[in-house]
């Protein structure tokens, strides 16, 4: 059976780290936050003299943390935004029992999406995971068919 590179789907990529552990070469840890952008582990400095936290964002005033030219600024609520987004700061995580596998999602995305970096980004990942173990079930439990005790 064909593989396929499944870093691109955070989700299913933890999920099939458990599943089929020799197939997967990167063992992935729980997901706090979905990239770099948050906790202020990435910056990027745009054209225009702002600062800001995440690639895609560049030209958007709007998404900048800060400015380098002519002078350096932080925007102090913007950066503690950015530094502080986990699942463990976004209320809607705290609840969700998959928020480990998608770390939030993407906070340019949510932002997008609702005005807020504070707000989740799930990018249909229940229905997506859902439909990954529906489509791998037969997989699944041939393979650990002998290794799991009967319910009763």
């Amino acid at each position: 059976m064909p593989s396929f590179a499944l870093y691109g789907f955070k989700v299913l990529g933890h999920v099939a780290s458990v599943l089929a552990p020799d197939s997967i070469s990167l063992k992935m840890p729980p997901l706090f936050t979905y990239c770099e952008a948050n906790g202020l582990r990435y910056f990027a400095f745009g054209p225009d003299g702002n600062i800001y936290p995440c690639g895609q964002a560049i030209g958007q005033p709007d998404m900048a943390i800060g400015r380098f030219s002519p002078d350096l600024e932080l925007q102090g609520q913007k950066c503690k935004d950015w530094a502080t987004r986990s699942v463990m700061s976004i209320p809607q995580c705290r609840e969700c029992p998959i928020a480990t596998l998608c770390g939030g999602g993407c906070a340019y995305g949510a932002y997008k999406q609702t005005g807020s970096v504070m707000m989740p980004n799930c990018q249909n990942c229940s229905r997506t995971l859902n439909a990954y173990i529906e489509h791998m079930r037969e997989t699944i439990l041939r393979r650990y068919a002998g290794s799991v005790e009967p319910r009763e």
